[in-house]
């Protein structure tokens, strides 16, 4: 998905970009990097190399939660290429609600996504 056909929220914070690094155990969660910072694509995606290449990938197995844009997939992949990309719940809902219109316009498409939802 490209930015221009992301949700509207991200479309307006399109400039905020930055990262999150945690590991995850059976029974913690240890965060060990982040970097926000307003800056261009290119900036981002050497900052996301920086922190990639001080990472022992070869010891871990990686997540890539992001929002869809291709660019931000471009350098995740680029900087964990065996990471497996995820779309983010709320991108992922967004989705799921885009298709369920089109196929349910003529019901009530509202009463099949309740049944969707993650109890």
């Amino acid at each position: 998905m490209t930015t221009k056909n992301c949700c509207q929220a991200c479309r307006k914070r399109a400039a905020a970009k930055g990262f999150r690094i945690y590991l995850l155990g059976k029974d913690r969660i240890d965060h060990i990097a982040s970097w926000h910072q307003i800056q261009n694509e290119e900036q981002f995606g050497e900052d996301l190399f920086f922190a990639a290449s001080r990472i022992p990938q070869e010891d871990l197995r990686v997540g890539l939660l992001g929002d869809g844009a291709d660019w931000l997939w471009k350098h995740m992949v680029a900087c964990f290429p065996e990471g497996r990309p995820i779309l983010d719940y709320f991108h992922c809902a967004e989705h799921i609600h885009k298709v369920a219109n089109v196929q349910y316009k003529a019901r009530n498409h509202k009463n099949v996504l309740n049944g969707w939802k993650v109890q």
